[in-house]
């Protein structure tokens, strides 16, 4: 089990106990969110690591153009 799948695990395991569908459901908002956010911070890193200014720029724009759209789209 990774470093980030065990606080998850363990975050729905407390909001599962709370018989709360909307509870719940924001949860796995949350989660698939920060999957998503940790894919792009790997992919950043990634990007980093080789060097090259063009993709770290690329994938940073990728990054907080997914945060906008999270953040201010209905």
């Amino acid at each position: 089990m990774s470093s980030f799948t065990a606080p998850m695990q363990f975050h729905r395991s407390l909001v599962g106990i709370s018989d709360n569908d909307m509870f719940v459901q924001t949860m796995i908002n949350i989660r698939e969110r920060m999957l998503l956010s940790h894919e792009e911070h790997i992919a950043i890193l990634n990007a980093l690591r080789t060097g090259n200014a063009e993709n770290v720029i690329k994938q940073m724009d990728v990054h907080f153009e997914k945060g906008r759209i999270e953040l201010f789209t209905p």
